[in-house]
C-alpha cells in the first residue's frame, strides 16, 4: 500500500472569505484514489446544481506519488462541472504547482462561494491569504506571472477569457502549463479568483494520515 498523504484539505469558502481544515481517515483515500478520484468525492454532493452555482465545489488535488521521484507524479487535477458541457469536467496540469501545494502539507483544496470582488488565494504552508486582485482583473496570463511570480512559489492564473465566460477558459500555471480541459478557468473566474499562489517548505510525510 501507498502511504503518500499529507492527510489535510483545505476548504475554502470565497463567500466568507474562511477556510476549514478537513483529515479524512485512510478509507477516503483508499476508496478515492489520485486527483480524479478526490475531485469527483466533492463534486458527487453537488452535482446536482448548475456550474456557476456559489455553491458548486472546484476542487484541485495532487496524488499520492505527487511530491515524489516519480516521474510524471508532479501533476494536479482540477475537478468541477463544466461550463462548456453541463457535466463533470476534469483537466490535468503540470507545472510545480501540485508539488508545492503538497509541500506546504495539503493534498488538495476544495473551494466554495464567490467572491464580491476580484481575489488572489496565496497559501504558504498552514497559512492562507486573500488578497485583492481588482487591478489585476483584466490582464493576460503572461502579465500576471510577470507581476507576481517570485522564488520558488507556484502560480495559476485565469486570463480575460475566463472572466468574460468563454466556456473553454483555462487556468495557466507558471506561465507554460495549461489545464484546457472542460473550461475550469471559466468555473475559478466566476468565482471571481483571478490567481492562486503556492508555496511550502515541507517534504511529504510517506505515512499514512
Amino acid at each position: 500500500m501507498i502511504f503518500g498523504w499529507t492527510g489535510r484539505i483545505l476548504h475554502i469558502d470565497l463567500t466568507t472569505q474562511t477556510i476549514e481544515v478537513e483529515t479524512p481517515d485512510l478509507d477516503t483515500y483508499t476508496r478515492y484514489i489520485g486527483g480524479k478520484g478526490m475531485g469527483g468525492r466533492y463534486l458527487r454532493p453537488v452535482a446536482h446544481l448548475p456550474w456557476d452555482h456559489p455553491d458548486m465545489a472546484v476542487s484541485i488535488f495532487t496524488g499520492p506519488l505527487t511530491g515524489t521521484i516519480s516521474p510524471t507524479s508532479g501533476r494536479a487535477h482540477l475537478v468541477s462541472k463544466s461550463p462548456l458541457t453541463g457535466l463533470t469536467g476534469d483537466s490535468s496540469v503540470g507545472g510545480k504547482f501540485a508539488t508545492r501545494l503538497k509541500q506546504a502539507g495539503w493534498d488538495g483544496m476544495v473551494i466554495k462561494g464567490r467572491c464580491s470582488h476580484p481575489v488572489g488565494i496565496e497559501i504558504s504552508d498552514s497559512r492562507i491569504e486573500f488578497r485583492d486582485a481588482t487591478d489585476l482583473w483584466g490582464m493576460d496570463t503572461d502579465a500576471v506571472h510577470r507581476r507576481l511570480s517570485q522564488g520558488r512559489a507556484s502560480l495559476a492564473a485565469m486570463g480575460p477569457a475566463a472572466e468574460n465566460g468563454v466556456k473553454y477558459g483555462s487556468m495557466v500555471v507558471d506561465r507554460h502549463f495549461v489545464a484546457g480541459r472542460s473550461g475550469l478557468g471559466t468555473c475559478l473566474a466566476h468565482k471571481n479568483i483571478k490567481y492562486i499562489r503556492v508555496d511550502g517548505a515541507g517534504r511529504l510525510h510517506r505515512q499514512k494520515p
